[in-house]
């Protein structure tokens, strides 16, 4: 008798039309006959609790999203408890079911379902998500996907950097995937954000890249990283827009992670951006640009790192440290207990990290900002399996140029090569293409008579100088602090330095300044050798 009722009340919800639109894919109420097309394996002990609502969906599971490919593929979502939730990944060519399985929501209503990995390819899917009365559908593809994080010269757009409106006018790639969300809440820097992590970004959508009004808005960098990619591995790509202005290291990390980092809680404590429920969202009134509510600790975590994690990616391009430059030590601790916490979060032991060195500044004399530069290549050093350094020093450095709307000299707008060299080296590294196109770095030195040698890696077919036929801003550095320049001699993958009395000295030195636009040493293939400071013995 109990199921008599059950039916009729479920027949009596769909005459009704009882469901909600979903903002960002096709719904639909089903019928008696797909319904039970739906539930077609399903007995009547496990309809599971009838809806009142369709499900929910996060936005990173909408209409032309690309799955990672070699990963297993994830569908997850919320639903009322008790519901059984339906899933089929469907290929469209022939309308095979590649995949099927159904899950009952837990009491919190969350759902997940994971399916084995795909190859990527041009194949177009679609999933079925359906209950007992609603049916979702989303179309999508499989190929590679990465994240562009980081604050202002990874967030600055296409459409502003020096040759980006000829990307803009060529962009026709029905492959290539930019994923689009918003500062939460609504872009305002001092609004009420979530002390906890969330399940959704605000306004996220993918779109596709076929014109320039859908790639003008994606960040300058990821978007040359992801067309080089594409162009390289015949693959979709997709390209995932996260970063913000102006925004320090800690608010990007979640709020276990910084517990667990006692160098990190520490700082962070030190210095008022460590907010407990009480103290949330205080900084509202403050005028400093790091010192407002989007860049608490975890705030920029919890809005637009922590609603992807259930998704399978490829790795990050990372560029950021402006905020954090002056704690270079510090920093060491939290860009490292961040990739660590990512690696954990997103399933991948050490995740793939392309980390793009600071560009030169003029603005600084003191040396934290080149201690900086070192930090960020100690924390590829450490798992140099997975992690490439980005040195740029040698870019072009102009600033004043077009309408962007954030001038100044730490904005160079030379974005094109910056992506490039990103995605090369990552196929270098991570895809395993024959060409090395990692950075020369130092490796070790010799000591023979009053010869330093000294020895670098990615440089098989030799090492050269550019404009001039001296290595600029190669210098030893005395005991007592003074700097003095020095000639070297290039022999293949290694330079040479003659000095009279190395006993007073204490380092060799390249590139080690803040403003370091003129280290002119490169390797065969133009990619410039990252800066170092060596400790003579």
């Amino acid at each position: 008798m109990k199921y008599l009722i059950f039916v009729i009340l479920s027949v009596l919800l769909i005459l009704t039309g009882c469901h909600v639109k979903n903002q960002t894919t096709v719904t639909t109420t089903l019928t008696t006959e797909e319904r039970t097309s739906t539930t077609e394996n399903t007995t009547t002990e496990d309809l599971g609790v009838t809806p009142t609502k369709e499900p929910i969906l996060p936005s990173v599971i909408s209409n032309n999203m690309i799955f990672q490919q070699h990963k297993p593929i994830r569908v997850w979502g919320k639903a009322e408890s008790g519901v059984i939730i339906n899933v089929k990944m469907i290929r469209d060519k022939d309308q095979e079911v590649i995949y099927s399985d159904k899950v009952t929501t837990g009491e919190d209503g969350n759902w997940l379902i994971e399916f084995p990995a795909l190859e990527g390819s041009f194949d177009k899917y679609y999933f079925v998500i359906s209950d007992l009365l609603h049916e979702i559908t989303i179309n999508d593809v499989v190929g590679e996907v990465w994240v562009a994080g980081g604050q202002s010269n990874m967030d600055v757009e296409l459409r502003y950097i020096i040759n980006g409106r000829y990307y803009l006018n060529t962009a026709n790639y029905e492959h290539i995937r930019i994923f689009y969300q918003k500062l939460t809440p609504f872009d305002n820097n001092n609004a009420d954000f979530s002390y906890f992590p969330e399940f959704d970004v605000q306004d996220g959508q993918w779109v596709k890249a076929i014109s320039g009004d859908n790639v003008a808005n994606c960040s300058g960098i990821g978007y040359i990283f992801a067309l080089t990619l594409y162009n390289e591995l015949n693959v979709p790509v997709g390209i995932i827009n996260t970063s913000k202005g102006g925004s320090s290291i800690h608010t990007w990390m979640s709020r276990e992670i910084i517990d667990k980092t006692s160098e990190v809680k520490s700082y962070v404590q030190s210095i008022g951006a460590y907010k407990t429920p009480s103290t949330w969202n205080n900084w509202r009134n403050n005028k400093e640009f790091w010192q407002q509510n989007y860049n608490q600790a975890t705030a920029m975590y919890n809005h637009k790192i922590a609603p992807l994690t259930n998704l399978n990616i490829k790795g990050f391009v990372w560029y950021q440290g402006e905020n954090d430059c002056k704690v270079p030590g510090y920093y060491y601790y939290a860009l490292n207990a961040l990739i660590k916490d990512y690696s954990e979060k997103f399933r991948t032991e050490n995740l793939p990290f392309a980390i793009i060195q600071l560009a030169p500044r003029s603005d600084i004399t003191q040396d934290f900002y080149p201690d900086f530069l070192l930090t960020q290549h100690r924390v590829v050093k450490d798992h140099p399996e997975t992690r490439a350094i980005i040195p740029i020093h040698d870019l072009d450095l102009t600033w004043n140029y077009g309408d962007y709307y954030d001038r100044q000299p730490v904005h160079p707008l030379d974005k094109v090569p910056v992506g490039t060299r990103a995605a090369k080296a990552m196929l270098t590294l991570i895809y395993n293409h024959e060409i090395d196109y990692l950075a020369p770095e130092y490796t070790h030195h010799e000591l023979i008579g009053n010869e330093v040698h000294i020895y670098f890696n990615h440089a098989d077919s030799g090492l050269q100088t550019k404009n001039s036929n001296k290595i600029k801003m190669l210098q030893v550095i005395k005991k007592d602090g003074s700097r003095v320049n020095v000639d070297g001699t290039i022999q293949g993958n290694k330079i040479i330095i003659t000095y009279n009395n190395w006993d007073e000295i204490q380092f060799i030195a390249y590139g080690y300044a803040a403003m370091n636009h003129d280290a002119n040493l490169f390797n065969a293939l133009d990619v410039p050798v990252v800066p170092f400071k060596i400790k003579l013995v």
